[in-house]
């Protein structure tokens, strides 16, 4: 009897050790992905001089809604004595939050993170506006993301878009080495909970704490219950879960096929996990390179085009079909193509730095057109280029004549890069 029990007991351990393998390579699995969404954000602003309200917006939104994020808020850093030349800028007073939780004029001080964009799942707060130093934990969070260069993970915190209790992805972004703002994606507990309680049976007991908060909870799990951490971020979180036996109880030969369908089952969990990140991630790229009012390609060999969105048909005046038989290069005009060779060479040897500069365009109309050109070699291998058309700006400059936006030409030609 004895030896029996010690059987079972050891087939229980087994169980719960695979159903905790499975929710926490869950939860990993989702801030994977929450990671690489805010990532991809502050890619646009460090390979664009300017981003406006609805590039941002058409960016952005397709990642929020495939991902369940909360909202995807960028936030620009203000010196002090640029405070009103900002508020000018933007239309919109710097405020912070009262005790009582309304908003107000912000206090004088030396520096401010300002939300300037936002989008948002659902109806929220109108957050533009607010320096969120002041909030709780909210300047040590970006000032560790600043410091180490990574994606940083707060503890739970009260979302400022809807006062529901969750955590923000943070990740800093840079031009030219310095920092100038922060991408911050906040997702709500209940959206960590169901990605963790996803590959587990109905029955199977679930708690998922973080810093001793429980974030969320499924039947009951012993307080002695072994747990699983996962750190992230920054931050580490625990899984604890307790699966039912069967009631029936069998001896060694059960515990063979047991062990046997628990570790098949593991195979399969991971990889139709897998599978659901790659499709998520697949699909998320696809939504935002092709909703994206920047000109954008993807060359996948010999620096060709394989793959080219709409905005980059529009720019050029070429149809994607011809597109995607030439190189970047092959789009600039002969007097800058030196200098977009060199930067293009340039980003294939340093996989995830932007670098770019303004060039001329050949147009499908015998014209040409001035726009910045940025290239990045992604982690994975392909070069994306992005393209931005500044003629408007620069006919404004010749009306006004070549000295008078001296200053903005010299940092608009400076190559964008990131150690």
């Amino acid at each position: 009897m004895a030896v029996g029990r010690g059987i079972d007991d050891g087939r229980d351990r087994l169980r719960d050790d695979a159903a905790r393998v499975a929710a926490a390579s869950a939860l990993r699995a989702q801030f994977d992905v929450a990671e690489s969404q805010v990532r991809d954000i502050a890619g646009l602003f460090e390979a664009s001089q300017r981003v406006e309200a609805d590039e941002y917006r058409a960016f952005a939104t397709p990642m929020l809604q495939r991902a369940d994020a909360n909202s995807f808020i960028y936030l620009t850093y203000v010196e002090g004595d640029r405070r009103a030349a900002f508020e000018r800028a933007s239309g919109v007073p710097i405020t912070e939050r009262g005790p009582d939780g309304t908003l107000r004029p912000a206090g004088r001080r030396d520096r401010y993170l300002v939300v300037t964009y936002v989008v948002l799942a659902r109806d929220g707060r109108n957050l533009e506006g607010l320096d969120v130093l002041g909030l709780p934990g909210r300047r040590a969070l970006v000032d560790r993301a600043g410091r180490t260069g990574e994606v940083a993970v707060s503890p739970q915190v009260q979302l400022s878009s809807s006062d529901e209790h969750g955590h923000l992805v943070v990740a800093p972004v840079y031009r030219s080495e310095r920092l100038i703002g922060v991408v911050s994606g906040a997702f709500r507990d209940s959206v960590l909970m169901g990605a963790v309680r996803d590959p587990l049976r109905r029955e199977v007991g679930l708690r998922l704490t973080n810093a001793g908060a429980v974030l969320g909870t499924q039947g009951t799990v012993p307080d002695a219950a072994e747990r699983t951490r996962v750190a992230y971020g920054g931050q580490e979180f625990e899984v604890a879960v307790a699966a039912p036996h069967p009631g029936l109880r069998f001896g060694p030969l059960a515990l063979g096929l047991g062990g046997l369908l628990t570790a098949l089952a593991i195979v399969l969990q991971n990889g139709r996990r897998t599978r659901r990140r790659l499709a998520l991630g697949e699909a998320r790229f696809a939504d935002a390179f092709e909703a994206s009012p920047v000109g954008q390609g993807l060359a996948l060999r010999s620096a060709v085009f394989d793959r080219v969105n709409p905005a980059l048909c529009a720019i050029t005046g070429h149809p994607a079909d011809e597109l995607v038989d030439r190189t970047p290069v092959d789009l600039v005009h002969a007097a800058d193509r030196e200098r977009a060779d060199a930067l293009m060479a340039r980003a294939l040897a340093a996989p995830g730095v932007a670098v770019g500069a303004e060039v001329r365009l050949l147009t499908a109309d015998g014209g040409a057109r001035w726009a910045q050109m940025h290239f990045t070699r992604l982690s994975d291998g392909p070069l994306l280029t992005q393209v931005i058309d500044v003629s408007e700006r620069r006919g404004l400059e010749v009306e006004l004549g070549p000295g008078d936006l001296a200053a903005l030409t010299d940092a608009s030609l400076a190559p964008v890069s990131r150690a």
